[in-house]
């Protein structure tokens, strides 16, 4: 199973220099909510994510 611990962000919508870090929990559950206002990045995160695991697909195609 993979974990995502950290997703760093320079320059990528509204976010200029910030990291997110993912904790573990005691139980091995891990689940993260992202809320917040439209226009707040949420979706912004959310395909940074996506992002990274289509990467590693054999049919990826890179977006410039």
């Amino acid at each position: 199973m993979v974990s995502i611990r950290k997703l760093s962000m320079k320059s990528i919508g509204p976010f200029e220099n910030v990291d997110f870090e993912f904790q573990k929990s005691e139980d091995g559950i891990d689940i993260h909510i992202i809320v917040g206002p439209n226009g707040t990045g949420k979706t912004t995160i959310l395909h940074s994510l996506a992002g990274a695991f289509d990467y590693f697909q054999p049919d990826h195609v890179e977006h410039i």
